[in-house]
């Protein structure tokens, strides 16, 4: 009896903590239904299929692409679709070879703009009884005005984060996972940001060989590491009244960054003082005063060093 106890207890302490967990996430930036709206509802719900078939046919080279790449055709823009469209603007960041990321800064404005339209309309879930009668079934029932996006920071490396230095000499290779985010409230490429994003990505790193250059003279003592955070930083600005009254409920400004994606990215390094880091795709190196002001350049300003 004790024992069955115990484990209810156990069972009953696990839901309440993850319950908690999921009420924080969402009352992070979603203060409001809009928001929720907004972050749950899906792109194949929003667009209609002219709206599908324009996206396919302007962006035909980049589907293209995707398709060879993961041996499925693409006949419409689905949320799992977009997850691949992400990793294609991340591994051609810097590139003219696609535009992965003007894809995806086209569904954004598409995803806010449908949104609102849907949102006021009253055909998301949240507001289903406001169809039959909304004055009377919703007096508190909101709508969206004067609601504007704005691309504040276009895609590209955001930041990064330092995983491990591995050791000249240590060529075996090391295999983990590492993670980059934001946090709320981070200050990020001069904007606050409102919610937090995560990033996994995995990791595969050995140390250099003995007598690798990081330049001409200067041999490289560790192979560093580095999760770097790629996508772009979006404003929303946007009013919410009362459809019943006519009053101001709220105004809002939520700045965010979306379509993230991470890649993992080594450095040969040479630390003291001063330090070397070699560019992670030529032989340009850069130097630094100490390892710290490495760490911290590569951490604030990745695309210098990746692209």
């Amino acid at each position: 009896m004790k024992k069955a106890f115990s484990l209810f207890l156990a069972v009953f302490l696990l839901s309440v903590v993850m319950t908690s967990a999921l009420a924080s996430d969402c009352a992070e930036i979603r203060t409001d239904p809009f928001m929720c709206y907004l972050e749950s509802v899906s792109i194949e719900t929003l667009l209609s299929a002219e709206e599908q078939a324009e996206l396919l046919q302007t962006y035909e080279k980049e589907f293209a692409y995707l398709q060879q790449k993961y041996g499925e055709p693409i006949q419409t823009v689905s949320e799992n679709v977009i997850g691949r469209i992400k990793a294609g603007a991340a591994s051609f960041a810097g590139s003219d070879a696609y535009a992965f990321d003007a894809l995806l800064e086209q569904i954004s404005a598409l995803r806010f703009q449908k949104a609102v339209a849907a949102f006021n309309s009253g055909s998301n879930d949240a507001s289903a009884q406001s169809r039959v009668n909304p004055m009377r079934a919703h007096p508190d029932q909101l709508e969206v005005r004067n609601a504007v996006r704005t691309t504040v920071v276009p895609y590209g490396a955001l930041k990064a984060k330092h995983d491990i230095d591995v050791a000249v000499g240590l060529t075996e290779t090391q295999t983990d996972t590492a993670n980059v985010g934001v946090e709320v409230n981070e200050m990020l490429k001069g904007y606050k940001i409102s919610s937090s994003v995560s990033e996994s990505v995995s990791r595969s790193i050995a140390g250099p060989a003995d007598n690798t250059q990081v330049r001409a003279g200067v041999y490289a003592t560790h192979r560093a590491g580095y999760a770097v955070l790629f996508g772009r930083i979006e404003r929303y600005t946007y009013d919410l009244y009362y459809t019943y009254t006519g009053e101001l409920h709220s105004h809002n400004e939520i700045i965010s960054v979306r379509d993230q994606d991470a890649i993992y990215y080594t450095f040969l390094v040479s630390y003291g003082a001063p330090t070397y880091l070699r560019h992670t795709r030529y032989t340009t190196s850069y130097s630094f005063s100490s390892r710290q002001a490495c760490l911290n350049a590569v951490c604030s300003n990745p695309n210098t060093y990746i692209n």
